[in-house]
Parts: C-alpha cells; sequence; structure tokens
C-alpha cells in the first residue's frame, strides 16, 4: 500500500481488497484505471477520512487546540459537559432542546479552545443571541458581524467571525481564505437540503477547517433523512458521500416514492452513528434549567417593507415636531408602524395591502426550530392571525372573531393536545385561564400594556407546569437598527409608560 499528497489530491495504492474498494467508494474516491490508483480531493475532512480506512499515519492531520482553560460556573450541567466534549471531539454535533443554552455553550467552546472561529446563523440571533452573549457574559472575545460590511473589507485580526446564511455565498470566496480553525453551524436543520447551494458550500467550507461544531434545537424537522447534509459536513466516513446511497441503504419509499421510511432493520444502526458524534439535551430533562427564558428573534424588512416603513415614521416625526398631531392620531400612526413591520398595512377604507412576508417567513422558521411542541402564538391583528393559521397545521384561533362557544372548544383541544398550535389575542383568554400542557411562547405582536402582556406570559406559567417554560419575541429591523415593536417590548420590560418610551424613541432618531 503506498499513500501520498500531490497536486491538491491525496493518491493511495494498494493489493485489491473489496472491502477497501467500498470504503473508497463510500467517502467519494475515485479510481484511475490507468495508474490503478484511488484518489480523492485534499481536504482535512478526506485526510481524516483516508486515515481511518487505510490506519496510516504518513497523512498529517493538523487540529489547532489547547488544553481547556476554564469552564466558567455559571454554566449548566450539560452546557459544561458539551464545553469538555468539545475539548476533545473536533467534531461535534451539539442538539440542544430550544432554550436549553447552545449559544452560551458555543460561545465557551470558542472562548477555550478556538484561535478563529466562523460563525453562521440565521440572521435573526446575530445581535441578540451572538454578540449579546459576549457582552452578557464579558466573554474574551472580539467579534466582527460581517454582513455589516457590504465591501467585504472587515477586519481581519478578530476571533469570531458572525454571518447570516443568506450572506454566506456572497462572501464564500473571501471566507475559504481565511484559514479558520473553527466552524460553528447554528440551526443546523438549514443546511437540510443536500441540493441547495447554500448546504453545498457549508458543507465544501467543513471540509477544510479542522474543527466543526453543530447547534441545533430539531435537527430534523421532517424526517431522518435530513441528518444526512449535518453528518456530512461532521465526518463523512459516517454515511458517505452520496446523499442517494444513503437513502437507499437506510430507508425505502412508498409505491408512489414520494414519502421515504425508515428500514426497521437499520434503525439501531443509524442511531448508533448519529449518537457518536452528537449530543441530546431536551429541555423537560434539564433539571438546572432557569424557570424562564426570553429571547429576542430578529429578522430583517424587505425593501418594500422598510421603505413603507421609514415614509410612516417620516411622516410621525414631522407630525410632533410641528405639534400638529394628537395623541390618538400618533397611536395610530404608530399602530400603522406595528402593521408595516408585519408585512401589510390597513389603509382609511379598511382594506388590507399587503407589503412583504418577512417577519412570517422568520416565524415559520422558527416554528419549525421549536419542533415537535405545542406552541401559543400571542398576535394584535387579525390580519396576523389569519396568516398564521394559513401557514399552520393543527392550529385554533382564539381572538374576537371566534365566536365564544368555538373558542372554548378551541381552547378546550389545545389544553388537551388535540390542536398542536393556539393563535390567541391576549385579551380574548380570560385571566384564570391555564395552558400548562403548554411551555412555548411566541409573541409574534405585542400589547401595549404591561398587565395584558404579563398576564399572557402566565398562561403557561403557573401551578401544574412541569416544564420551564420559553417565550420568543420577533422584532423586526432595518439596516442593523431596531424598531418600534422593540422600543415597546423594552417599555413593557421597564414598566416605562409607552407614550413616552415611544416619543424618547422618536426625539432620538
Amino acid at each position: 500500500m503506498n499513500c501520498y499528497i500531490s497536486e491538491n489530491k491525496i493518491y493511495v495504492t494498494f493489493d485489491y481488497d473489496q472491502d477497501i474498494i467500498n470504503k473508497c467508494k463510500f467517502i467519494g474516491m475515485r479510481f484511475n484505471p490507468k495508474t490503478r490508483t484511488w484518489w480523492i480531493y485534499d481536504s482535512y475532512a478526506a485526510r481524516k477520512a483516508v486515515k481511518s480506512i487505510f490506519q496510516i499515519n504518513s497523512i498529517p492531520v493538523n487540529n489547532v487546540r489547547r488544553e481547556l482553560i476554564n469552564v466558567p460556573s455559571y454554566l449548566m450541567k450539560h452546557q459544561s459537559d458539551a464545553v469538555k466534549i468539545a475539548e476533545k471531539r473536533d467534531r461535534y454535533a451539539i442538539y440542544f432542546d430550544t432554550g436549553v443554552g447552545k449559544t452560551l455553550t458555543a460561545l465557551n467552546i470558542i472562548s477555550n479552545l478556538s484561535n478563529m472561529t466562523l460563525v453562521v446563523c440565521p440572521l435573526q440571533v446575530i445581535e441578540d443571541a451572538w454578540i449579546n452573549g459576549v457582552k452578557k457574559f464579558n466573554l474574551d472575545i472580539s467579534y466582527c458581524n460581517i454582513r455589516k460590511y457590504n465591501n467585504k473589507s472587515f477586519p481581519k485580526d478578530r476571533k469570531m467571525y458572525l454571518i447570516n446564511y443568506e450572506s454566506f455565498i456572497k462572501y464564500y470566496d473571501i471566507l475559504t481564505e481565511m484559514n479558520f480553525d473553527t466552524l460553528i453551524v447554528d440551526e443546523s436543520s438549514r443546511i437540510k437540503n443536500p441540493k441547495a447551494k447554500i448546504t453545498k458550500a457549508i458543507i465544501k467550507l467543513a471540509d477544510t477547517i479542522p474543527n466543526i461544531y453543530l447547534l441545533s434545537g430539531n435537527p430534523a424537522p421532517n424526517n431522518e433523512m435530513e441528518y444526512f447534509t449535518q453528518m456530512r459536513a461532521l465526518d463523512v466516513s459516517l454515511f458517505g458521500n452520496s446523499f442517494y446511497r444513503f437513502r437507499d441503504e437506510y430507508f425505502y419509499s412508498d409505491y408512489s416514492g414520494f414519502h421515504w421510511y425508515m428500514k426497521n432493520d437499520k434503525r439501531e444502526e443509524f442511531l448508533n452513528k448519529i449518537k457518536s458524534v452528537s449530543v441530546f439535551v431536551k429541555k423537560k430533562d434539564v433539571l438546572d434549567l432557569p424557570e424562564r427564558t426570553d429571547s429576542n428573534i430578529r429578522f430583517e424588512l424587505s425593501k418594500d417593507e422598510a421603505s413603507a416603513y421609514n415614509d410612516m415614521l417620516n411622516d410621525l416625526i414631522v407630525d410632533i415636531e410641528d405639534k400638529t398631531i394628537t395623541v390618538n392620531q400618533a397611536v395610530s400612526k404608530i399602530m400603522k408602524l406595528r402593521q408595516i413591520i408585519s408585512g401589510f398595512i390597513i389603509d382609511e377604507d379598511s382594506n388590507t395591502i399587503s407589503i412583504g412576508n418577512s417577519k412570517l417567513k422568520t416565524f415559520g422558521q422558527l416554528i419549525e426550530d421549536i419542533g415537535d411542541h405545542q406552541v401559543i402564538i400571542w398576535t394584535q391583528f387579525k390580519k396576523e392571525a389569519e396568516q398564521i393559521i394559513d401557514l399552520l397545521d393543527n392550529a385554533v384561533l382564539c381572538d374576537s372573531s371566534v365566536p365564544y362557544k368555538n373558542k372554548r372548544d378551541n381552547m378546550i383541544a389545545f389544553q388537551k393536545g388535540d390542536a398542536k398550535y393556539m393563535v390567541a389575542h391576549p385579551k380574548s383568554i380570560g385571566m384564570g385561564t391555564t395552558f400548562v400542557n403548554c411551555s412555548y411562547a411566541v409573541y409574534y405582536s405585542l400589547s401595549y400594556s404591561y398587565e395584558e402582556y404579563n398576564q399572557s406570559r402566565d398562561r403557561i406559567y403557573r401551578k401544574g407546569q412541569k416544564n420551564k417554560c420559553s417565550y420568543y419575541h420577533i422584532l423586526g429591523s432595518s439596516n442593523g437598527k431596531n424598531l418600534i415593536d422593540s422600543v415597546i417590548l423594552n417599555a413593557l420590560h421597564r414598566k416605562e409608560k409607552m407614550s413616552d418610551a415611544v416619543v424618547n424613541y422618536i426625539q432620538n432618531l
């Protein structure tokens, strides 16, 4: 057997052995019949796979690591355990249920183990989860939000670089030249489609980087086949390089060919391979989890949405400065700002004009990330509720448009678990009503009233609740700036008078 690297390829020659040939094909090696040599393009992932097949040490695999410096006392046990695992494992999946603290875990991995890290994550969590996490816990991590540098001339001396999925392709060429030693893919279910351009690009980059960590609360939201691309990014030797070979090995289809099911005799093997490179933590199993966690999910307004928002905001600023507007008129315009953030506006004739669906798309992704759990979705506008009901399967509606008897039936169906989602306005749910069957609440839009907001939070956080409660607020931004819904949320948290908060926001623009 002979193995060597030349011209960006790894070459191997060996005596005929069908088992080894199968392994070579499995990881994507090709055979040159003229030279009787098997080869594969050189990369970190390829070197690891070839070393594993042939049990040889002639191929160097450099992995920049260092001894664990610190596991902070504020980490919960499941978080510190994952940080310790990352000290020893260069490629690993951290599948923590939503609300269990996977971002803070990853930040401590970066702090302890990495020289330079690229984090690919949803746009809405760059500031609120990753950057705010660094600030809140005073971590020694210099960072760069790449997306803010449209000309690609961003600083090259930071420890952590953050980029959203949509911008990753745009910056791909320059990212490949930066020699990251760690890649973190946050909400890795986003790369579940093997045909998607973003999936292929992330896997291609992952092959060149020593340390890879995947984060997800719901890694395979639709079926187990969605694990393939994530496992491919971690270790090509697990399920090979071909999705179709993987699919045919572990799954079978119905007569139509559209639905695929796992083969019973392959399930144990499949799960053991996943387990070998991942850790799963469910919220209900984490005894030391705080009782309530709040998360802000941000999204960027589309061009049309941002234009409509700015036009309405400028009109409001002029009116306030000229003192030509009454309090009621100001409230009306602020309400329209909130509608625009949700992708529509209601005109003077009560007609609904659609502007975009940025918020709805972000909400849909959040629901997918939450996974197989019941969720209450709080809304303020009927149009929002209609859009959400149309989007979700097995959802019931509880607002003023629903007759009392039907609304009561809907609430009972949700309490019994017959409905997975309940879309509701806080005023339409009685103050004594409890939903301890559910531990997830999403605020699609917010009330002005602290009492109303606080009461809605307590619908799931009451006596009889056995699980920890998670609350999500979907907030808009434009050109990296927070909008009126963030002002409302901050005022609610501070119990501040809403009118004063809004005026201060406008005066400081």
